[in-house]
Parts: C-alpha cells; structure tokens; sequence
C-alpha cells in the first residue's frame, strides 16, 4: 500500500490526492508516530498537529481517497498508547480512514 506523505500540508493536500487518483491509487497507509501527538517531556498533546492532520484527512475524503492509520512501533512506551488513543479521539467520525491497526495487541 502506497504510504501518505508525512510531511504534506493542508494546503498541498488538495493536489497531493488529485495527483495520486490520477495514478489510480486511492488508497494510504499513514504511520502515526505517537511523537508527533504527545510531547514526552511534558504529556501535552499536539493539538495543531491533529487539527492539521484533521484537515488533510477530509481533503482525502473530498477526493475519495482513504487512508488507514497505523501506528509507527518503533519505540513502545507509556506515551504511545495515550497518544493513539487521543489521535483516534481527535479523529473519530472521518470518512477518509479505512482503519485503524492494532497497538501492542489491542485495536
């Protein structure tokens, strides 16, 4: 499965997904990194980062593209379940994600 660009804007959302349903893919993988959601010195959640990513995502519904949202196991701690759990929250009830994939054996 095609991955979404981590580094795209909204603003570059809107052609971003035109471009790939030209190519005829309509379907991303995202790798939620818990870091991006949750600082880990202090436990505050990134909350211009969900809004963004927010944004982008129902760009994607817009355009018919759907994206299913894994969470990145590069380095399990106390902080990646919370921040899964916040960004699963912050994103409920969007069209655009196929899925959500299992964290440390729970879905």
């Amino acid at each position: 499965m095609t991955k979404l660009n981590n580094n795209i804007s909204p603003e570059e959302a809107e052609d971003y997904f035109k471009k790939i349903k030209q190519e005829g893919i309509t379907d991303l993988h995202l790798d939620l990194k818990w870091q991006s959601v949750i600082h880990k010195e202090d436990g505050v959640y990134n909350e211009a980062y969900l809004a963004s990513l927010r944004k982008i995502l129902l760009i994607a519904e817009k355009e018919g593209v759907f994206v299913y949202i894994e969470p990145c196991h590069d380095e399990l701690n106390p902080w990646t379940e919370d921040a899964y759990n916040h960004a699963q929250r912050r994103l409920k009830n969007l069209k655009a994600i196929s899925g959500w994939g299992a964290i440390n054996g729970k879905p």
